[in-house]
């Protein structure tokens, strides 16, 4: 099973985005999204939603339980 940051990589680099691109279309830095990929920081749910908008998937394709983001 594919973790979150797994996802969000596939999608980025599936969509041929640079992390440096996803970075400034989301509005955040290169190393948050490599902790991201990574899985050493847990996006917030907003992150999620910017992300999902930006790599032009439905929120449920990365399969997170939204209720888990409640900050």
């Amino acid at each position: 099973m594919c973790t979150l940051g797994q996802k969000i990589a596939y999608y980025r680099k599936n969509r041929q985005i640079s992390q440096e691109e996803l970075a400034f279309r989301t509005r955040t830095g290169v190393q948050k999204i490599q902790l991201i990929e990574n899985d050493q920081l847990i996006p917030s749910k907003q992150m999620l939603l910017k992300l999902s908008t930006v790599l032009e998937i439905p929120i449920t394709e990365l399969k997170v339980d939204m209720n888990v983001y409640d900050y």
